[in-house]
This record gives C-alpha cells, sequence and structure tokens, in this order.
C-alpha cells in the first residue's frame, strides 16, 4: 500500500514539475520520501521481529534439552539407586563361574563322544585293512595263476 503511494506521489511530483509548479513538486517528493521511511521502518520492524523470533526459538530448544538433561540425570539415578556396583561385579563373577563350569561340562560330553568316535573309526580300519589284505591275496593268488598257465602254454 505505501509504495503504491510512492509511485503515485511521484507521478503527481512529475507533472506538477511539467505544469510549472515546482512547490508541489517538492510536496510530493517530500510525501515520497516519508513514505520511504515508513516503509524502512516497517522492514526495520519485521526484521526485528524475525530475530526476536529465532532467538525465542533458540532459547525454547535449549530448556527443552535442558529438561531433557534433568530427566535423564533423575532416571539414571532412579536405576543406579537399584544397581549396587559390588552386587554388579559379583553377579559378573558368578555368570563368569557358571560358563566355566559348564565349558568344563561340554568338555567331558565332547571327550565322550570323541572316544567313542575314535573306537568306531578304529573298527573300520581294521576291517578295511583285512579287506585290502585279501584283496592282496586274491590278486596275488590270480597273478601266479596266470603266470603257470603262460608257462604251461609255451611249453
Amino acid at each position: 500500500l505505501l509504495e503504491k503511494k510512492m509511485e503515485i506521489e511521484q507521478k503527481r511530483a512529475l507533472e506538477f514539475k511539467r505544469k510549472g509548479n515546482k512547490k508541489s513538486a517538492l510536496l510530493c517528493l517530500k510525501k515520497k520520501k516519508m513514505y520511504e521511511k515508513e516503509v524502512d521502518k516497517i522492514l526495520a520492524s519485521v526484521f526485528n521481529l524475525e530475530q526476536q523470533s529465532a532467538v525465542l526459538e533458540s532459547s525454547q530448544t535449549s530448556a527443552d534439552i535442558i529438561n531433557t538433561q534433568l530427566e535423564f540425570k533423575t532416571a539414571m539415578k532412579k536405576i543406579q539407586a537399584k544397581v549396587n556396583v559390588d552386587s554388579v561385579a559379583d553377579l559378573q563373577d558368578d555368570i563368569q563361574e557358571q560358563m566355566q563350569i559348564q565349558e568344563e561340562v561340554a568338555d567331558i560330553l565332547g571327550q565322550s563322544a570323541a572316544l567313542d568316535d575314535e573306537d568306531e573309526l578304529e573298527d573300520e580300519l581294521n576291517e578295511l585293512m583285512m579287506e585290502d589284505e585279501e584283496e592282496t591275496l586274491v590278486s596275488e593268488v590270480t597273478s601266479m595263476s596266470m603266470g603257470t598257465d603262460n608257462i604251461a602254454s609255451n611249453t
């Protein structure tokens, strides 16, 4: 609205100057300057309000952060009141002891299974060796009988 008034006053000043009415033209330019100053004041006020709004938002954010930190501190104190450092250390020791016992049990169970497996594997190995010896004997006997057949056919 003020910008429109400034345009109007500038046009009127030009018209008065063309008609030779210098006083009226200068008066129109003074009004235009007054409107320009008013626009500048309004823009400065708007800038100040925006700046204050930004500061207010920042202050609110800071307050929210502080409140959250206070809530965190209170919650941590409640939790820590329930937890005794010595009892946590004892708990860790107990857990470690139980894990060692479980490891020993697993080792013992693993050994018996390994022994059973070793016995089975030894039996299987002995069977394979006996089969191999039988095959070797059969092969030798077959070779010998072929050799005697060849000698008999050559004579």
